[in-house]
C-alpha cells in the first residue's frame, strides 16, 4: 500500500479502499472485471429472447454493451494500476488466473454451463502453473511488490559496484 494514498478528507472509506488496493488485488480485480465484461457481452444477446418490442430490445442491448465497455475500462485501469507496482509477468499471471476462474464460475451460475471434474482439474493445473511462473520472477518465491522493488535495488547496487 502507498502510505499517503488514503486521505480520508477527500475520499469515502469504500472509495479509498479501492484506491489503496494492493497491486495483487488490483490485478485480480482486473481479471474479475474482464470476466464480468464477457458476461455482459453474452447477456446482450439474451435481450432478443426476453423483450418483444424492438425499442426494448435495442435499449437492453445498448445498456448491456455500455456496461460491458465500462467494465473493460475499469479492468484496464486496475491492470495498469497493478503494472505500476508489480513486474508485468506477475500482473498478467494474477489477472489471467482470476479471469479464468471467475469466467467459469459465472458461466456456470448465470448460463448453466457445466463444470466437470475435467474443468476443475484443468483450471487447477493452469492456476498452479501460473503461480509457479509468478514465483519464479523474483527467484525466492516473493510475489509482493516490495520484493520486486528490493530486487531492483539490489540490481542497481550491483551495477554501481561494478562501475565504481
Amino acid at each position: 500500500r502507498d502510505p499517503g494514498c488514503c486521505n480520508k478528507t477527500l475520499w469515502s472509506r469504500r472509495l479509498s479502499a479501492l484506491v489503496c488496493m494492493s497491486a495483487l488485488g488490483a490485478a485480480a480485480l482486473a481479471g474479475c472485471l474482464g470476466a464480468l465484461a464477457a458476461v455482459l457481452g453474452k447477456s446482450s444477446s439474451a435481450c432478443s429472447a426476453h423483450f418483444k418490442p424492438a425499442w426494448l430490445k435495442l435499449g437492453c442491448q445498448a445498456a448491456a454493451y455500455t456496461a460491458m465497455v465500462c467494465a473493460n475500462i475499469l479492468m484496464a485501469g486496475m491492470f495498469v494500476r497493478s503494472l505500476r507496482r508489480l513486474p508485468s509477468l506477475q500482473a498478467t499471471v494474477v489477472s489471467n488466473a482470476a479471469n479464468m476462474l471467475v469466467t467459469g464460475l459465472l458461466g456456470h451460475t448465470l448460463f448453466a454451463e457445466p463444470i466437470s471434474s475435467r474443468w476443475i482439474l484443468g483450471i487447477s493445473l493452469v492456476i498452479s502453473g501460473l503461480v509457479l511462473i509468478s514465483k519464479s520472477v523474483t527467484g525466492n518465491g516473493d510475489i509482493t511488490a516490495s520484493g520486486h522493488h528490493q530486487q531492483q535495488r539490489r540490481q542497481q547496487q550491483e551495477v554501481k559496484a561494478k562501475a565504481g
